[in-house]
């Protein structure tokens, strides 16, 4: 799967782990592990330094020490369609990542609105020193 020309998700380091899945379901709960926990190796494979600085910003808390990403799924009874999520959260993880901000170009201000602003400034100054209560000098 390709997230972007220079990102792509390796299949052969994706790994899938069942396990058991939490909330109601009375015995079949106990018994069966529906739930998926998908684990994902970033550290061996050769990412651009850019994505991986933005994946660890918008995606940290699911990322460990050792650069595993970790997802888990248990919305379905089904491991299969659990297994499927985890992939989608994955492939749009990726896809977020994978989006190169743009750089910020700094605006010159004219000169004609720094002379408003310096205007409108004074204007508001003088209104509010004639709300003053005038100081009587002896």
């Amino acid at each position: 799967m390709v997230a972007n020309e220079n990102v792509y998700i390796n299949k052969a380091k994706i790994k899938y782990y069942p396990i058991k899945s939490s909330g109601s379901g009375g015995q079949k709960i106990n018994k069966v592990s529906t739930a998926i926990l998908l684990k994902y190796y970033i550290r061996d494979q050769d990412y651009p330094q850019w994505f991986i600085k933005n994946l660890k910003k918008k995606f940290g808390n699911r990322i460990s020490k050792e650069n595993i990403l970790i997802l888990r799924s248990s919305s379905s009874r089904y491991q299969k369609i659990n297994k499927k999520s985890c992939l989608d959260k994955l492939n749009k993880i990726f896809q977020i990542s994978s989006i190169i901000p743009k750089k910020r170009e700094k605006t010159i201000i004219p000169f004609r609105s720094k002379c408003k602003r310096l205007k409108d400034k004074k204007y508001i100054r003088k209104k509010k020193n004639l709300r003053m209560i005038p100081k009587i000098e002896d």
